[in-house]
């Protein structure tokens, strides 16, 4: 009657035993693909394959003390012990599924804050672009009123007030239009109505 019921036993830590490493090792995949999809770093997932590990040795450890020693009580206290190591599973996957969800958001962040970066640093060229482009312009209108003064005062003067009159209208047309008092707007809309006129 007891060695069937050890047989009986053995066979029922067997199964378990089979089904024990089947559940780890198919989390052990699950967590390989879940960092290659989701792009997380070895730090992060390091912990869930060393504990799984730890739990399918000692799942074979138990195996081997149970088959060595043929006792009932040993029997008994393996089937608990490969039980237990099934339990945290369960909440490995939850834990898992914060630490992609975390991961996810800290990456949308980083993102955020090097999209702001760039659009400052897009900025703050843009700014330095059209201020030293007004200046230029202005040196270059003072230029021009001296160049008409002088021309005006002299003979035949038609073909250099025409030169002057071109002129002007090239450097007005770099002029970027107010529309509101945000400058970057203001750049941005002046190139699209350039492009809205010559269309």
């Amino acid at each position: 009657m007891k060695w069937r019921f050890l047989i009986l036993l053995q066979i029922m830590i067997g199964g378990l035993f089979v089904f024990s490493c089947i559940a780890h090792a198919r989390f052990i995949i699950n967590i390989f693909k879940k960092k290659k999809e989701y792009h997380l770093k070895v730090g992060k997932v390091i912990g869930f394959w060393l504990f799984l590990l730890s739990q399918l040795m000692m799942n074979i450890i138990l195996l081997y003390a149970t088959l060595r020693y043929e006792k009932v009580y040993v029997g008994v206290m393996t089937i608990v012990a490969l039980l237990i190591t099934l339990f945290p599973i369960e909440q490995l996957k939850k834990i898992l599924e914060d630490v992609i969800e975390k991961a996810s958001v800290d990456e949308k962040y980083e993102y955020m804050v090097r999209k702001a970066e760039i659009g400052q640093k897009y900025y703050l060229m843009m700014k330095d672009y059209e201020d030293r482009l007004s200046q230029l312009r202005h040196e270059f209108m003072n230029q021009v009123q001296v160049a008409y003064g002088i021309i005006e005062k002299r003979e035949n003067n038609k073909t250099g007030i025409a030169i002057l009159d071109e002129l002007s209208e090239q450097i007005e047309s770099t002029r970027v239009n107010s529309f509101c008092s945000n400058k970057m707007v203001n750049i941005i809309l002046s190139m699209k109505h350039d492009e809205m006129t010559e269309n």
